[in-house]
């Protein structure tokens, strides 16, 4: 009867947009503390790899982690396993993958200066740039504003198209300079707000 009970709760809560939804790829292991963190913040769908184009753009996809080699294989857009397939399908789509950066090797690199560790870090900003999202903690992820600036301006929403991406979460506090607004309009850049 409580579980009855805190599926009801969840569900309104999901409703009123308090609890979001995700979804984890079936048949991938995922770290424990990552499922236990999500299920308490989202309500969870398990996904099959090649159907993971059908989900709707109100569920989040999680990644179980990224190694070096996963950050090269989505740059180069050859998958190298299921969490890189299901990674490239989504950004293709200009939709996010999200991740816990304890749980991205690229961190390994921060030390590295040599010409080898730069593609590695390149291609990984390069991915941050069309919509891997990764987060310190779950809570950020209620908050998944693309852009924490005051204010918006025509120049940051240029800078914004030039990295690939059509469309942009902001805060309902920045303010949108007409400019701005003119811009994304004419360019088919989305601004959301959050």
């Amino acid at each position: 009867m409580g579980q009855n009970h805190e599926q009801v709760v969840r569900d309104v809560l999901l409703g009123m947009s308090h609890i979001r939804e995700a979804a984890l790829i079936e048949g991938v292991d995922y770290p424990e503390h990552l499922t236990l963190k999500l299920l308490d913040h989202f309500r969870l769908h398990r996904v099959v790899a090649g159907k993971v184009i059908t989900l709707g753009p109100e569920v989040s996809v999680w990644l179980p982690g990224l190694s070096l080699g996963q950050v090269m294989s989505i740059h180069a857009g050859v998958p190298c396993d299921v969490v890189s397939a299901v990674a490239v399908a989504l950004l293709v789509q200009g939709r996010r993958v999200h991740v816990l950066a304890d749980t991205v090797e690229m961190r390994t690199l921060s030390l590295a200066r040599n010409s080898y560790a730069k593609r590695f870090k390149d291609a990984y900003k390069v991915l941050l740039g069309v919509g891997l999202t990764v987060h310190e903690d779950i809570m950020s992820a209620h908050s998944s504003v693309d852009w924490k600036g005051r204010v918006f301006l025509e120049d940051d929403a240029r800078k914004w198209l030039k990295s690939g991406r059509k469309k942009i979460v902001l805060s309902k506090a920045t303010i949108v300079t007409p400019l701005a607004q003119d811009y994304a309009r004419h360019n088919n850049l989305t601004i959301e707000r959050l």
